[in-house]
């Protein structure tokens, strides 16, 4: 059984906030659609084995169980719940970028 995906507001945000950067600041909307594309397949693999990458080095992620996957240069956290068969996409970073900021 496939795993359902939620993305958190923060996500989402992050997920506006690429694109907008792609896009606007780098003046590359092409771009963008297509990094945005390829984040938004990589997330959709994580509905059949959401368990194959691994967890968080960052101590208070990995406290709570989170994992990452990546896309290019960008760090996509998300929460697996075996429960309800949930997939929960806490935030998507560039790689550059500091976690805890």
């Amino acid at each position: 059984m496939n795993y359902k995906i939620e993305y958190s507001t923060k996500s989402e945000k992050s997920i506006n906030q690429i694109y907008d950067y792609i896009s606007k600041v780098l003046l590359n909307p092409k771009s963008a659609s297509k990094t945005i594309n390829g984040i938004l397949k990589t997330v959709n693999k994580l509905s059949l084995f959401p368990k194959k990458h691994r967890l968080c080095e960052e101590p208070s992620l990995n406290k709570l169980g989170a994992r990452i996957t990546v896309y290019e240069n960008y760090i996509i956290i998300y929460l697996v719940f075996d429960s309800d068969k949930t997939v929960s996409i806490v935030d998507i970073y560039y790689g550059k970028k500091n976690i805890n900021k």
